[in-house]
């Protein structure tokens, strides 16, 4: 395994995912992050000042990996397939807390942060977010770049949609549906499938403007 790692995006969820990444075993060379224009360290990690276009170069495929940190869902995708098309090692990141299911799988560019729990059969695409002390319970199905917030809790059988979001403390019961886009408010318990792109939130869940 590769193990010298570019984190991009140094924000609260880069710094988190730098020491996921740093407690998994991997060497965090740098932070990139356009809104940073270099400066002191963050966290002791230095942060570069070369520009997107030129990371190839000054952190070449062949000798760092690269991890995706962006919040964003769409953010995230868009830098995922960039570095995808360069030939970065997308790698996932599991911290050491963690605890996934060996039946379970995970694509590249995700994270399990610290106390997930992935239990058996689970899929979980590529650059998913597993956000601390989330819970994804047996044979759920989880799309590309789906962020489940902390605390929030997938019972059996779920299947969440192409960049959905499932806020902080959220619960939703067995064999629920949630659509590509979809967001699931913080708090929410979610007793009915969601359509793509709909925004709830509430107990039960509803839909909101």
């Amino acid at each position: 395994m590769n193990k010298s790692l570019l984190i991009i995006g140094a924000g609260g969820h880069g710094r988190v995912c730098a020491e996921a990444a740093q407690a998994a075993g991997w060497t965090v060379a740098a932070f990139f992050d356009e809104a940073i224009k270099g400066g002191l360290p963050i966290n002791n990690i230095p942060v570069t000042t070369v520009e997107l276009k030129e990371l190839h170069t000054e952190f070449p495929p062949g000798s760092h990996a690269v991890f995706i940190a962006i919040g964003s869902n769409n953010d995230r995708r868009g830098l995922f397939e960039y570095a995808r098309d360069l030939g970065y090692e997308l790698p996932v990141i599991i911290h050491p807390s963690a605890q996934i299911s060996p039946s379970a799988i995970i694509g590249d560019g995700s994270v399990a942060l610290a106390n997930v729990v992935v239990n058996a059969n689970s899929r979980i695409g590529a650059y998913c977010i597993l956000n601390t002390a989330c819970t994804v319970d047996h044979d759920n199905v989880l799309d590309d770049g789906t962020q489940i917030c902390p605390g929030a809790h997938l019972a059996g059988s779920v299947i969440c949609g192409r960049l959905a979001f499932v806020g902080t403390g959220a619960n939703v019961i067995p064999g629920r549906k949630i659509g590509g886009g979809a967001v699931i408010g913080a708090g929410s318990l979610v007793a009915t499938d969601i359509p793509h792109g709909h925004r709830v939130m509430g107990n039960p869940a509803k839909p909101i403007e």
